[in-house]
C-alpha cells in the first residue's frame, strides 16, 4: 500500500481475510487500502464492519472520519470522530482530525486551537509531527505542512507512511518538495 501498489495490497489483504475474516486489524487494514485506492464507500463499509465487531477498536472511528471526509460528507465525518478520544487511549489524532474537519466545515480558528493544544501536549510528551502537518494541510499552509512532514521523516514518525497515502496530502502531492520526500521514504 505504501508503495502505491494498491492492487497487490488488496490481493494480499484478501488472502489475510480468507484466513481470518473476523480479524479487526485485517479488516481495518482493508479499509486503509480501500481509502488509499480512493474507493471511499468500500472503505467506509470496511471500517463499519470493524466497529460492528468491536465499537471501541482504537483508531477505527478516525479512519471512518477520514473516509467520510474524503467523500466530502463532513457531518458524517464529525459524527464518526465523536467519542474516539477515549477509545484511542490518549492519542492526539482524534483532536487533530476533529479540528481539521471543523475548520474544513467553516469553523474558522479550530485548527489554530488544535495547534495550541498540540503545543501544550508536546511540552509533556511526544506528539507525532504528522499531527502538526495535518493541521497545516487543513488550512492550506503548504510550507508549514511540508516542513512538518520533513520533520516526521527525520523523527521516523510511524504515521508518515499512512499520511503519504491519505487524500489529506493531495493538495501538496504535486509539489516537488513532497515528491522528494516520498522518494526518500520509499527509497527511490
Amino acid at each position: 500500500m505504501y508503495l502505491h501498489r494498491l492492487d497487490e495490497a488488496l490481493q494480499a489483504i484478501g488472502r489475510a481475510l480468507k484466513l481470518d475474516p473476523l480479524s479487526l486489524v485485517v479488516n481495518r487494514i482493508l479499509g486503509w487500502i480501500l481509502l488509499a485506492s480512493r474507493r471511499t464507500d468500500e472503505a467506509i463499509a470496511a471500517f463499519e464492519r470493524v466497529l460492528a465487531i468491536d465499537s471501541s477498536f482504537p483508531m477505527t472511528r478516525i479512519n471512518l472520519a477520514l473516509a467520510y471526509g474524503q467523500k466530502g460528507d463532513l457531518r458524517q465525518a464529525l459524527d464518526a470522530v465523536a467519542g474516539e478520544r477515549s477509545a484511542s487511549r490518549g492519542s492526539p489524532w482524534p483532536a487533530v482530525i476533529e479540528g481539521c474537519l471543523r475548520e474544513m466545515a467553516g469553523e474558522q480558528g479550530t485548527v489554530a486551537a488544535t495547534l495550541a493544544e498540540l503545543g501544550r501536549e508536546a511540552e509533556r510528551r511526544h506528539v507525532p509531527p504528522t499531527c502538526f502537518a495535518a493541521c497545516y494541510l487543513a488550512t492550506g499552509d503548504t510550507d508549514n505542512a511540508l516542513a512538518w512532514l520533513e520533520r516526521a521523516y527525520d523523527e521516523r514518525d510511524e504515521w508518515l507512511l499512512t499520511a503519504l497515502t491519505s487524500s489529506f496530502v493531495d493538495p501538496v502531492r504535486s509539489d516537488p518538495r513532497f515528491r522528494q520526500l516520498v522518494a526518500k521514504v520509499v527509497g527511490g
